[in-house]
């Protein structure tokens, strides 16, 4: 090709009469820096930079990567079963690679051992060996609730190790037991954390390649002008992924520093003379099959990883089965940053590559994730290979079916539409996405600021009982545990927001509003002792907290109150398996009262108030204590141990006819009548029979006291399930009968002597 007078030449194109035509690229081009930031320049090559980051931040997940990651696991098991590779007398190891990543492990091991009896692999013991080098990590790991109880049960172990370390993989856990290695293979999961490891950079150009050496440069150095790259830059298409970089502050603006490259000219075989006999020719038939391509792009080599694998490899000895997913290499090369945040950068990493170490290996699979630029490998190593098509099938199907990236765009347009959706939808998404708590979490801040859903509460209290079972809290910053703990206490899911509250307390230490939390839902569920001791201990902490003093200054007049009841005795028989109560109605169980008492029917059955809004329950309250003074009704509250308030109790109290004489005058004995009811959300459950035998013995433990031998009711003709509760608890119809058709009403009377 001719070029003429009126082209235009480039780096990596020709333009000629205004067409562009590409041409081979120019070799890489240095950084061009003033001279007194060249006196200040230290290049070092990027094995040895100091842009990596020093620890490995915690990975993102969500319940699709766990159930990857479980279902392949579970289907090796299987396949390694069936072809008598594991020694059952001893522990299958699962390392879990990242002292961080202890709550991605923690989730897995508790998946596999829920799955492993049902699957007919209870004889395998399974083991998670978590990784901690740092003693404050080590400690932290301990005490967390979750390990501790796997740690109890021998499955899982702590070792003084990390994947940054040049140590060989220690053979003993920190609590002096023995890792068993040569009996079975090892499980090894990488999550996202090889990426962060030291690469060695190289720009392949044609059929030369240059060693990329990098320095940083503080930003106060460095002119508002200055540019890092080559004022002619090479027209490559590159990318290099930065780490957190959008989470760079404002603050941190100082540790941020200027990436600069320098560029050296270097030989595939004194490259990889300084490696091991094993690594050594890997990495010269890297660069040399780079070059035989003849192209041009910047690549990274992960010579930490491959390291790291195959210590983990002579380890143990009897095979590693290999997941290893990450960010994957990108096809055209990778591109330099300007900038290098406080927490570090770290490079895709080519996990083919980890896999022509060595050419022996039984099994390889790689799987491109769908809808995102990661990709998931297994690898097995073992003496005795199989070609394991069940776990490569049960790997692939569960990576299509329930892609975790798909999990991932899904959870990043949620947080854009939580407002549109509703309560149904929201339920949908989250049950659609295997209870994560992730998603859960995107839908807090709004279900919280709107209240507690009314509708389908039973179905939301499950909801969260199944989040809940899949969430592994945060040993450092525990957030997620509290506020979902005060949605359960908008639902009335007391039981729930006790242990969010507990767990809270127990990861970050007592804080005042976990122990106000804690008093209100111990008051709701009827154990006004911890109540009482929760809201003490919570102004201990801050003696001023208004809302505590509040609460704790409505439970001292409800408890005085109680004391002063003559139809309430505390120590009164309640409940032979203490799982119900009978306790007096107070303010505090008015909300509940009206959410349980809003189905039509309670009031028709009970020819009661009909209340349309809460108002005029509120409005009711000062009734109901009146009467109370007067000694002419009792209004008590039905009280379960889990769910709190779930019915009403109402006893009037009536003279009957004078029946004979006692001494030297005449004895008026007394009667009280019976209403009861049992919640919306609450009936079918046998709560309306056990509240009845409740009643009869509270009443005749205090009818000496109260001077009362008879107890009668009545109901509608047709209300059969009322009627039935009565006559097993000892009722007896008598022939009194008021009204015809469905205002026919049956009476029914107990003696309580």
């Amino acid at each position: 090709m001719t070029v003429q007078n009126n082209s235009k030449l480039s780096a990596g194109e020709l333009v000629i009469n205004g067409v562009e035509y590409a041409v081979p690229s120019q070799a890489p081009k240095s950084s061009v820096l003033a001279s007194n930031l060249m006196q200040n320049c230290h290049f070092k090559t990027s094995i040895n930079a100091d842009f990596w980051p020093k620890e490995v931040p915690e990975p993102k997940y969500n319940q699709a990567w766990v159930e990857v990651y479980v279902t392949s696991i579970l289907a090796w098991l299987h396949e390694a079963t069936h072809s008598k590779l594991l020694d059952t007398t001893k522990p299958v190891y699962i390392l879990q690679a990242g002292s961080q990543t202890y709550r991605l492990g923690l989730t897995i091991l508790h998946k596999l051992l829920q799955s492993i009896e049902s699957q007919g692999l209870s004889d395998i013991n399974l083991c998670m060996i978590f990784t901690a080098e740092d003693e404050n990590k080590q400690t932290l790991l301990m005490n967390h609730p979750d390990f501790g109880y796997f740690c109890e049960q021998q499955q899982a172990k702590i070792i003084e190790w990390d994947i940054y370390s040049s140590r060989a993989l220690p053979l003993q856990a920190i609590d002096g037991d023995r890792i068993y290695t040569e009996q079975n293979p090892l499980v090894f999961i990488a999550h996202g954390v090889l990426s962060l490891l030291p690469q060695a950079v190289y720009q392949v150009h044609y059929q030369q390649v240059y060693r990329a050496e990098f320095a940083s440069i503080s930003l106060d150095e460095v002119p508002q002008n200055y540019d890092t790259e080559a004022r002619d830059k090479p027209a490559m298409p590159l990318l290099w992924s930065l780490q957190k970089q959008s989470k760079v502050h404002s603050a941190a603006k100082a540790d941020t520093k200027q990436l600069a490259v320098n560029w050296q000219l270097a030989n595939p075989k004194s490259e990889s003379s300084g490696l091991d006999d094993m690594l050594r020719p890997w990495l010269e038939n890297t660069l040399l099959f780079y070059m035989a391509q003849g192209v041009n792009k910047t690549i990274a080599v992960p010579i930490k990883a491959a390291q790291l694998l195959n210590n983990i490899e002579v380890a143990f000895p009897r095979g590693v089965v290999q997941l290893v997913s990450d960010e994957v290499h990108p096809e055209f090369g990778l591109k330099l940053p300007q900038t290098i945040s406080p927490e570090g950068i770290g490079l895709p990493i080519d996990i083919g590559l980890l896999h022509k170490i060595e050419e022996n290996k039984g099994f390889v699979k790689h799987i491109k994730l769908p809808f995102d630029n990661k990709s998931l490998a297994i690898s097995m190593s073992h003496k005795d290979s199989i070609t394991f098509s069940y776990t490569s099938h049960a790997l692939e199907n569960a990576c299509k079916t329930g892609s975790p990236a798909a999990h991932e765009h899904i959870h990043q347009s949620l947080q854009r539409a939580t407002k549109a959706l509703t309560e149904s939808q929201i339920q949908a998404y989250v049950s659609q996405s295997n209870y994560d708590p992730l998603v859960m979490a995107i839908f807090l801040p709004r279900l919280l600021k709107e209240g507690g859903p009314i509708n389908e509460r039973p179905a939301w209290r499950e909801l969260l009982n199944k989040v809940w079972e899949n969430h592994v809290v945060d040993y450092e910053n525990e957030t997620f545990a509290f506020e979902l703990g005060l949605l359960a206490i908008d639902l009335s899911h007391w039981a729930l927001a006790k242990t969010c509250m507990l767990m809270r307390m127990e990861i970050n230490g007592p804080s005042t509003a976990c122990l106000h939390n804690l008093g209100l839902a111990a008051w709701a569920t009827g154990d006004m002792e911890i109540a009482v001791q929760s809201v003490d201990l919570a102004l201990e902490l801050n003696p001023q907290d208004e809302q505590v003093l509040n609460l704790r200054s409505n439970m001292l007049e409800y408890l005085s109150r109680c004391d002063q009841l003559p139809w309430f005795d505390v120590q009164a028989n309640q409940s032979q398996d203490s799982v119900l109560k009978l306790l007096p109605v107070s303010e505090q169980h008015l909300r509940e009262y009206y959410i349980q008492y809003r189905r039509p029917d309670i009031a028709e059955r009970l020819r009661g108030v009909r209340l349309r809004q809460f108002e005029q329950l509120q409005s009711l309250w000062h009734t109901w204590l009146e009467e109370e003074k007067l000694k002419q009704k009792a209004h008590f509250a039905l009280v379960h141990a889990e769910f709190g308030f779930i019915g009403g109790v109402v006893i009037e109290f009536n003279a009957v006819e004078p029946k004979g004489t006692h001494g030297d005058g005449k004895f008026e004995y007394q009667s009280a009548h019976l209403s009861f009811w049992v919640g919306k959300d609450f009936q079918n459950r046998g709560f309306g029979k056990s509240s009845v035998s409740l009643i009869i013995n509270h009443l005749r433990d205090l009818s000496n006291k109260l001077n009362i031998s008879l107890l009668n009711t009545s109901a509608w003709s047709h209300n059969m399930v009322s009627r039935h509760i009565l006559e097993v608890s000892g009722f007896h119809e008598i022939e009194k009968v008021k009204g015809e058709g469905v205002m026919e009403e049956v009476f029914y009377e107990l003696s309580l002597r």
